[in-house]
């Protein structure tokens, strides 16, 4: 059956809209706008602004997982730097998706760079969305799960994928134009070959 029932038009139009502005600018007249609804359809399908912000969480990350999975297709007890490449390629091939699958992590870098969203809200949805997938194959690769140098390495590695599309000028130097599959994947690796050097010298500190 086609989707084009009025909660599904509301759902929609909410991803495009905070993907565009954030869950602090989005608004709900916007939404409603955008839907062709009117603000009673979303207290009636939602509830509220912040109950409309979790079903879009979980529609982003399903339409960037079905595309650009995060564990790239791997068995869990792959090789751990095998399942660092494939989060890291799906973070990064994301962040350079302009289209549906791209809308997840547009509305995680608004996120990221204000103090706008409501946080536990997030932190429940990922943690429900994604578990800890990142935390597991970095105490893996680094012999660990002390709490200091996973999150220095989960800083860091969330700062390979994402800081090109925080930097636009950065990202139009590193990329021109739209980025050739070889051209992308070519930086993928560059950016997972500097991971591995890096959790390398941080490796000893963690023993």
């Amino acid at each position: 059956m086609p989707r084009d029932s009025t909660r599904d038009r509301l759902l929609a139009a909410a991803i495009g809209v905070f993907a565009e502005k954030g869950y602090r600018d989005a608004t709900v007249a916007e939404v409603c706008e955008a839907a062709s609804a009117n603000i009673a359809a979303v207290n009636y399908h939602f509830g509220s602004k912040e109950k409309l912000f979790r079903q879009v969480l979980r529609e982003a990350f399903f339409r960037a997982d079905e595309v650009y999975p995060i564990d790239g297709g791997l068995q869990p007890d792959s090789a751990p730097d095998a399942r660092l490449h494939a989060f890291m390629a799906a973070l990064i091939r994301r962040n350079s998706d302009d289209g549906p699958a791209g809308d997840f992590n547009r509305i995680m870098l608004h996120h990221g760079t204000r103090e706008s969203a409501p946080d536990a809200l997030i932190h429940s949805e990922m943690a429900a969305l994604q578990g800890n997938t990142l935390d597991s194959i970095l105490a893996e690769i680094l012999g660990t799960r002390a709490k200091e140098p996973l999150i220095t390495a989960k800083l860091n590695i969330i700062g390979l994928c994402v800081f090109p599309s925080i930097a636009h000028r950065l990202r139009n130097h590193l990329f021109p134009e739209n980025p050739k599959p070889a051209h992308l994947k070519r930086f993928i690796d560059r950016q997972h070959a500097f991971a591995l050097a890096g959790l390398a010298a941080l490796t000893p500190a963690t023993k």
